[in-house]
């Protein structure tokens, strides 16, 4: 599953950007119009509390001819409270090197929930293949795996969401626009992941105006999907029956343009089909893969 969640959100919150004007957007309705910003830069040592769920499944089944000769089923559940601290940013104010202070960390991987330990103060770098350390002491290589489900380590890639997901125009509540779809497939492929733009479809949507603990914000909904993904380094022989993959996010970004999004829902759904030959006949293998998480914050 870890695959699945690095696939979604270096694509829909980094990966994807590029020098390019967005989509013209069409407008719903009258009123007040707002100007659309995902990309809110952060300043070294700006500091924040954070409220981090996630909720992840996935079955894996194996059949050759009409007999199943594997099903197999995983879960996952993690809540994370945490103060993350900002030490380094890139020349786009996107956080490079972080300090993370633990407060709650509860994972639960089917076998009841469990509280990993967590020795002092993490630091989380966002460079190269990335790394979560901590200067008190080691940490167990499970809880490192568990912690990058919900700390993000991958380097920042492209210019950002805004030139995707985003319009250069006010809109209304209720306006919706289609993504660039050329920049997505673009962004996709700088992380290994092969699909043609004309595979990816997507929309972003103004959904409304709301209070998020006590901040005016803009909630906005984007959607990505994609079909008939390759997937190079498969056996000889292998053959991709199914790719598909369908993804959203939620974001709530005050009006005020320099603070960052207050509350983040991002959902995941994957289904791939393949064909393998065996010494026993053609296997179908299929993966059926969905993730939650949600991000808020508490303070900052």
């Amino acid at each position: 599953m870890r695959r699945l969640h690095t696939i979604t959100f270096a694509c829909l919150l980094a990966a994807c950007g590029g020098a390019a004007t967005s989509t013209r957007a069409e407008p719903a309705g009258t009123g007040p119009t707002y100007p659309i910003r995902f990309d809110r830069p952060l300043a070294a040592g700006a500091s924040w509390v954070e409220h981090v769920e996630l909720r992840s499944s996935q079955r894996e089944s194996t059949r050759i001819g009409a007999q199943n000769v594997a099903d197999d089923r995983t879960s996952l559940a993690i809540d994370l409270d945490a103060r993350f601290t900002a030490h380094e940013v890139d020349a786009r104010g996107r956080p490079t090197r972080l300090a993370v202070t633990v407060q709650r960390f509860v994972v639960d991987a089917g076998q009841g929930p469990v509280t990993p330990a967590i020795p002092g103060e993490l630091i989380v770098t966002r460079s190269g293949d990335g790394a979560i350390t901590s200067a008190a002491g080691a940490l167990d290589p499970q809880t490192i795996e568990w912690l990058g489900e919900v700390l993000t380590i991958s380097e920042p890639h492209g210019t950002g969401d805004d030139p995707v997901f985003g319009t250069s125009e006010p809109q209304h509540v209720g306006a919706t626009w289609g993504i660039d779809t050329a920049l997505a497939a673009s962004g996709l492929a700088a992380i290994g992941v092969v699909v043609r733009h004309d595979h990816l479809g997507g929309q972003t949507r103004l959904v409304e105006r709301a209070q998020v603990r006590g901040v005016d914000c803009l909630v906005l909904r984007a959607e990505l999907s994609a079909r008939q993904l390759e997937m190079p380094g498969l056996p000889p022989g292998a053959r991709v029956e199914r790719a598909d993959m369908r993804a959203a996010v939620e974001t709530a970004l005050p009006l005020d343009l320099e603070r960052p999004s207050q509350r983040q829902r991002t959902e995941l759904r994957m289904r791939i089909e393949l064909s393998v030959p065996t010494e026993a006949g053609t296997a179908t293998v299929r993966l059926d893969g969905e993730q939650l998480e949600t991000r808020e914050r508490i303070d900052g």
